[in-house]
C-alpha cells in the first residue's frame, strides 16, 4: 500500500463496525473509522465497504483491526505494508530524465 492512494476494505455480517490501524505490530491502535454502518442485507451475508484514503507515516508492520460494535469481538488482519510515495524517472532515446524541484 502507499500512501495517498486509496483501499476498500470489505467484510460480511458486521452490521456496525469501527475499524483500526496499527503500524507497529499491534502494539498501539489507531481508529480510522468508527461506527461503520452496514446497510442490512436481505437474507445472504450482509456486506460492508469502506474506502481508506491511505496516510503516513510509512511501516512495514501494519495491521487492520475490525471490531463489532455490538459485542466488541474484533477481526484482525495479515501483516502489511505501508510506502512512501516514490517519485518515477522517465527515459526518452536513453536517457533518463527526473523532474523535481528545489528551493533555496
Amino acid at each position: 500500500m502507499v500512501i495517498g492512494d486509496t483501499y476498500t476494505f470489505s467484510w460480511y455480517d458486521i452490521l456496525d463496525c469501527t475499524i483500526d490501524l496499527s503500524r507497529d505490530g499491534g502494539a498501539t491502535w489507531t481508529t480510522i473509522a468508527a461506527n461503520v454502518i452496514t446497510p442490512e442485507g436481505t437474507g445472504q451475508s450482509v456486506v460492508g465497504v469502506y474506502v481508506w484514503t491511505i496516510t503516513g507515516p510509512a511501516s512495514a508492520d501494519c495491521y487492520i483491526r475490525f471490531t463489532d460494535n455490538s459485542d466488541a469481538s474484533t477481526l484482525t488482519g495479515v501483516q502489511f505494508e505501508i510506502e512512501e510515495e516514490t517519485v518515477d524517472a522517465a527515459t526518452e532515446n536513453g536517457r533518463m530524465s527526473l523532474a523535481m524541484s528545489l528551493s533555496l
